[in-house]
């Protein structure tokens, strides 16, 4: 007996794990943004801008990944450019991680 996507069923899975993570993380981003927004705005802005520097440094990454995959013998220029935006986003990811801290230390939920 065959069923209806069975070859696909461990990338589904995954997919499956992925968004429901993905929902638990959004509904428990709301909550806390909720309660902080009336006894903190300042942290409720620190918590957008930490959302933002994720999303930008994310967007930086993956182009860089995907730069670098494409460009096997890539000129000395593109190389640069590429650890540029591997860089910057790093450095985003470690602003966004630091900004979290702070926000939970002077916060927590």
């Amino acid at each position: 007996m065959n069923v209806i996507f069975e070859g696909a069923a461990r990338a589904l899975l995954l997919a499956h794990g992925v968004l429901g993570f993905t929902a638990v993380f959004a509904g428990t981003h709301h909550a806390a943004h909720a309660d902080l927004e009336r006894s903190a705005p300042f942290v409720v802005q620190l918590f957008d801008f930490k959302e933002h520097l994720s999303a930008l440094a994310l967007a930086l990454v993956l182009v860089a990944a995907l730069a670098g995959r494409s460009s096997t013998e890539a000129s000395p220029q593109a190389r640069w450019s590429i650890a540029a935006l591997s860089c910057i986003g790093a450095a985003f990811l470690w602003s966004a991680a630091l900004i979290g801290l702070y926000v939970t230390a002077r916060h927590p939920v």
